[in-house]
């Protein structure tokens, strides 16, 4: 067996050779329940920057509550890029296949994944428009410059986007 320790409420021991975890309580802690709310409770008062490699300890001592610590515990998102279309992606569970996220670029899993699950004809050409019309927005949104300076005094007037937007009069 190999070691654990406990703050005076439970103490954890892993067994690798059979890979189960068994927990022995000092004192009596009433359910797997209780165990995973003061787990859940933990982990969201330690450090933001560590809450993946918690919520993993948290659900190797529970492993049987995996799903519900998943759910319960936000994960930050991750980028992943699509190699088939030079394209960065967000992973999250609506577009994961086991340990597998499918591109909305390509419809390709990263990695790849043989049989993964994709969309019908009719909802991925949906997905297809949609992804290029928020694209273009965020385009034209976001790649817009402001032309300004420290002198703004001095300036007859200022350009957003290209087009003159103030214009002083004299």
């Amino acid at each position: 067996g190999g070691g654990g320790g406990g703050g005076g409420t439970f103490r954890v021991f892993f067994f690798n050779d059979t890979a189960t975890t068994e927990i022995y309580t000092e004192q009596i802690v009433g359910s797997v329940r209780c165990v995973q709310e003061t787990g859940l409770n933990l982990v969201r008062r330690l450090p933001p920057s560590k809450v993946v490699q918690n919520t993993t300890a948290l659900q190797n001592l529970l492993p049987e509550q995996v799903d519900e610590i998943s759910q319960r515990i936000d994960q930050p998102l991750e980028v992943e890029h699509d190699t088939a279309t030079g394209l960065d992606f967000l992973k999250s569970e609506y577009n994961r296949d086991g340990d597998s996220y499918r591109s909305p670029w390509s419809n390709k899993y990263h990695p790849e994944l043989a049989d993964g699950i994709t969309p019908s004809k009719e909802l991925r050409e949906l997905e297809k428009k949609s992804n290029a019309a928020f694209r273009e927005y965020v385009k034209l949104y976001y790649d817009c410059l402001l032309y300004t300076s420290d002198a703004a005094d001095d300036l007859l007037c200022v350009d957003l986007c290209g087009r003159r937007i103030i214009t002083k009069k004299n």
